[in-house]
């Protein structure tokens, strides 16, 4: 995009954790003493948006049956397109600017027109180059999908599942409450 903002991560507690994931907070103390979320910083637990993310697949996986160990990389795997998915697709409610109005809505604008969106999966942590609107689980593996008629692979294996990544973003921006991410604008020297 080019624009050169900053940003920051939103920062969401144990308690909006669970209710924007699902995942109790005794279950979020339980999946971090098995190595399942970080580890507390500074003794106080905090979640940034791709980990609200991860929680929220998590849950899915396990609704689907698949056991927790491997669960854990299939939902390292598809947090990055959640949050893309939310950035791009809900980035009103997703992204807060501090800056001018002014160059609130030139963002708001590019983001809706612009097809090169380097900068929206930099935000989402991810290294795709593309958007992918499903997880299909195929055993252990998680195979993310743009449409869900692509891939000869689809074709010739059972599916264990098939997430809706779009749908977990919009769930997560709406129960959210508040942005995940604020662009910074950099001060006019």
């Amino acid at each position: 995009m080019g624009f050169g903002f900053s940003y920051r991560e939103g920062s969401f507690s144990p308690a909006e954790a669970a209710s924007i994931t699902g995942v109790a907070m005794h279950l979020q103390r339980d999946w971090r003493s098995q190595g399942l979320l970080r580890a507390r910083e500074s003794g106080r637990a905090a979640f940034a948006p791709l980990e609200l993310a991860y929680m929220r697949l998590m849950m899915k996986l396990r609704a689907l049956g698949v056991a927790l160990a491997d669960a854990k990389p299939l939902a390292e795997e598809a947090a990055p397109a959640v949050i893309y998915a939310a950035i791009s697709h809900h980035n009103e409610k997703a992204i807060a600017i501090d800056g001018p109005a002014e160059t609130a809505t030139r963002f708001r604008d590019q983001v809706s027109r612009d097809t090169n969106d380097g900068y929206l999966h930099m935000l989402a942590g991810s290294t795709e180059t593309s958007a992918h609107h499903f997880a299909v689980i195929v055993g252990d593996r998680c195979i993310l999908v743009p449409t869900l008629g692509e891939g000869e692979m689809l074709e010739h294996n059972e599916v264990g599942g098939l997430i809706n990544l779009w749908g977990v973003a919009h769930a997560l921006v709406s129960k959210a409450g508040r942005p995940l991410f604020t662009l910074v604008v950099p001060q006019a020297a």
